[in-house]
């Protein structure tokens, strides 16, 4: 393959292939990127083809062929001049010098540097711009073309593009009086001053961020990529831009008329003319500010105190015609209002003049983005806000409107009149609605008592349902209880009489069923106590052990005996495959104080129903003695260094069937019972025995705890106290 040609292009980034048919490029970088991209875009679709093709003869046309690269490089043509101009002198060498060059040029300046310009170097600056119409019209007749004016045939020299300002427009019309001069008005000017020509570009940068900076720190560079992209930058700004003639004639007509209205977009100058239209007030001042945050940034910029200052000084006289007015509306929280709180504070405690100063509260509303400022009804400022997420004033706020036209003036103090009219409204409204929200909270509290009255009576209702089915249940099992050893006594009566020489042979059921009613009857008036209050204790001392042997000898000699009426009756006797154990107790006497009858009738209620419900297997009974300070009794004197209490915990166990699930919930209720014998009152006068005696009683289902059938019932009592 060989190569026909090779031109040479300055400054080159990226990748271009292009063929009849198809092309390939690298996606360009920015202009003064040095990075170059990773991403490639290919296509063959015709219309694309001829664009790159026509790309590519144009660039061709503009390179050099590589013999005249290698000539420029042998004698250094193509060298860049590139400086930094920091300092006085510097600065001064460079307009001397800048100002020599006869080359047209194009300016985007603040007004600021056209001052500098006129008040240094505006002689040379009118010298510079004759020679350069000069060199123009000599060489009309070049290659290049001079740029003309639009609208005349007028050679320009300069195009200049400055933002125009009742504040400049003199300076301003001093330049356009230069023969060659042509200048536009941008409203919103770039933050950014620079100079370019066919062969130079100028950049000027503050040093700081002062309103007004020391000398411009300027970049200048004979870059051709520089040149080239800020041309385009110009010609596109230009074309956006208003001329100055119109614009000047704007702002003079409307100054002779009314007064003036100025957009003003540097925070500094915004700062700086809020401040001094505040100190210069003289009658009243009207602020509304747009959110909570916008009253804390006023706030360290000194807004209030500047403020506290001129009412403090404007109001030392008695003369209420010459006093100032402060006037404020704001959006408020607990925050902010203590700073009002302490602005009132300060000012009444100097001079009494806090009813000079008024602080209302407006709802802040996100459409609502501008703070208003108000002086003597004559002057107006109104201040956008960019980012209220911003705690410094210079960084929230956007442009400002700055204006002393009458009817404008006047138009935001009648919006600002009606909103603070408004307000007194809204606090009535506000006031309104706390009190129905008290009387609704009190309402709903009513509410509340009233449901939760009609929710415990409902509980009160299930409860007396609930008992009166309960005392129902009781009735008829008392009844069937009272009914069955009844008839079986009258029964084994009547057998007497009709056969007498059986007499023995029925006394001993009679006698059985006696004890039985006997037992049942003593069980409602032992509930009936409870209930009343009147179960009386005779406590005594006695060993607990004892009564526990005994117990156990009577059952056992009662299921021998039972054992023999059994095999003479031919029946067996399911108690008679019971074994009762102690294994576990103690041999020392266990003393404790308390009612031994009643004591016994526990154990006695707790042993039968191990026997009830176990028909084969073994009932065990242990008793252990612990010490615990749970149950003390309160006393004022307890120092929290005393002995644990003494207690004996007494257990029964059995294998028979447990306890029903249905009834364990309710095991110590009256009348929890789904036996066919008994009342259910056992357990529930046991309960109310133990606890009478300081003690405590449970009971469960062994196979919850040791995997094995039957059930476990276990009591505390205190040990005997000595001091008892």
């Amino acid at each position: 393959m060989s190569i026909a040609e090779v031109r040479h292009l300055p400054k080159i980034n990226g990748i271009l292939l292009v063929t009849d048919n198809e092309f390939i490029s690298d996606i360009d970088p920015l202009p003064f990127s040095s990075s170059s991209s990773s991403q490639l875009l290919y296509s063959n679709f015709e219309d694309v083809v001829k664009q790159e093709l026509h790309i590519f003869d144009r660039l061709w046309d503009e390179g050099i062929t590589v013999e005249e690269r290698i000539k420029q490089i042998q004698k250094r043509k193509d060298q860049i001049e590139t400086r930094i101009i920091e300092t006085s002198a510097q600065f001064h060498n460079f307009m001397i010098c800048s100002l020599k060059d006869t080359v047209g040029r194009n300016w985007y300046f603040e007004d600021k540097i056209l001052k500098i310009i006129y008040e240094n170097y505006f002689d040379l600056f009118k010298k510079n711009m004759k020679e350069i119409l000069l060199h123009k019209r000599v060489n009309q007749n070049n290659k290049t073309k001079p740029v003309r004016a639009k609208k005349d045939n007028t050679i320009i020299g300069l195009r200049c593009i400055v933002k125009i300002t009742r504040e400049n427009v003199k300076l301003v019309s001093k330049f356009l009086e230069t023969e060659g001069v042509c200048i536009r008005h941008t409203s919103n000017p770039l933050p950014l001053n620079f100079e370019v020509s066919d062969n130079k570009f100028n950049l000027s940068m503050r040093r700081s961020n002062k309103i007004n900076n020391d000398t411009p720190f300027i970049f200048s560079t004979q870059n051709p990529l520089l040149i080239k992209y800020y041309k385009f930058v110009f010609k596109d700004l230009w074309n956006q831009s208003l001329d100055a003639r119109i614009r000047i004639n704007d702002i003079r007509n409307l100054t002779t008329q009314e007064g003036f209205t100025e957009l003003i977009e540097n925070p500094y100058k915004i700062q700086q003319l809020l401040i001094n239209n505040l100190k210069a007030a003289i009658t009243e001042i009207l602020i509304i500010l747009p959110s909570i945050n916008a009253f804390f940034r006023y706030q360290k910029i000194g807004l209030f105190k500047i403020l506290e200052k001129k009412i403090l000084y404007n109001n030392k006289d008695e003369d209420d015609q010459n006093k100032l007015i402060v006037k404020i509306l704001t959006p408020t929280n607990n925050d902010l209002n203590k700073s009002i709180i302490s602005i009132y504070n300060r000012i009444k405690k100097i001079n009494s003049q806090k009813e000079n100063i008024e602080f209302r509260r407006i709802e802040s509303l996100s459409e609502i983005n501008t703070a208003c400022i108000i002086v003597d009804k004559k002057k107006l400022l109104i201040i956008e806000l960019k980012d209220d997420s911003k705690d410094n004033f210079l960084e929230a706020i956007g442009s400002s409107t700055y204006s002393n036209i009458r009817s404008t003036v006047f138009s935001y103090v009648s919006i600002f009149e009606t909103l603070w009219t408004q307000t007194e409204l809204y606090e009535s409204i506000r006031t309104t609605n706390n009190d129905l929200q008290s009387t609704t909270e009190e309402l709903k509290e009513s509410l509340q008592i009233l449901a939760k009255v009609n929710q415990e009576l409902t509980v009160t209702n299930e409860q007396l349902s609930k008992h009166d089915r309960i005392q129902k249940e009781f009735i008829n099992i008392a009844a069937h209880e009272l009914r069955t050893p009844t008839q079986s006594i009258v029964g084994y009566c009547e057998m007497i009489d009709a056969f007498p020489e059986n007499t023995q042979k029925y006394l001993e059921p009679v006698k059985r069923n006696a004890e039985k009613l006997y037992r049942l009857t003593e069980d409602i008036l032992d509930v009936s106590r409870i209930e009343s209050g009147t179960l009386k204790l005779e406590k005594t001392k006695f060993d607990l052990r004892e009564i526990i042997v005994s117990l156990i000898e009577d059952l056992t000699t009662k299921k021998k005996k039972d054992a023999i009426n059994s095999d003479k009756r031919h029946k067996i006797d399911k108690n008679t495959h019971i074994q009762l154990v102690y294994p576990e107790l103690p041999v020392q006497p266990i003393f404790i104080y308390a009612d031994k009858n009643r004591i016994q009738q526990v154990i006695s209620n707790l042993l039968s129903n191990a026997l009830k419900f176990t028909e084969n297997g073994i009932i065990t009974i242990t008793m252990e003695k612990f010490k615990d300070n749970n149950n003390n009794n309160s006393n004022d004197n307890y120092d929290g260094d005393d002995e644990k209490k003494e207690f004996v915990c007494i257990k029964i166990k059995d294998t028979g069937k447990g306890i029903d699930p249905e009834v364990l919930p309710r095991l110590f209720e009256k009348f929890a019972t789904k036996s066919d014998r008994g009342t259910g009152l056992g357990l529930y006068i046991s309960k109310n025995i133990v606890e009478a005696h300081e003690g405590k009683i449970w009971g469960m289902n062994n196979n919850n705890r040791y995997g094995e059938n039957g059930a476990e019932f276990s009591f505390t009592l205190p040990l005997y106290n000595v001091n008892i």
